[in-house]
């Protein structure tokens, strides 16, 4: 994802899990794309724009999740080393 407004038109989905990196490798990217490739049910973008992670409520490295249910509702997570964990929770209620 290399713009906010291809995060907005994302952010569509019912969840979307989002994660920012500072680079597309490592051992938290690589937990990521694994979830992310193997979860049909919910969402997932990746990027390493600045602009991207703040406009989806980050400001340092890690992933959001947004749930577009009844009402918005975004949870941001600190760093990138819960990426995984926090996306497989996501996916395991929907």
């Amino acid at each position: 994802m290399s713009s906010a407004a291809e995060l907005e038109i994302a952010e569509e989905s019912d969840v979307l899990v989002v994660a920012y990196f500072d680079r597309l490798e490592g051992d938290a990217y690589t937990a990521f794309r694994t979830v992310a490739e193997t979860t049909d049910s919910v969402a997932f973008a990746e990027t390493t724009d600045k602009a991207v992670g703040k406009a989806a409520g980050l400001s340092k490295a890690g992933v959001v999740i947004i749930k577009n249910f009844k009402a918005r509702s975004t949870l941001p997570r600190s760093g990138v080393a819960c990426c995984a964990a926090a996306a497989r929770r996501v996916c395991a209620r929907t």
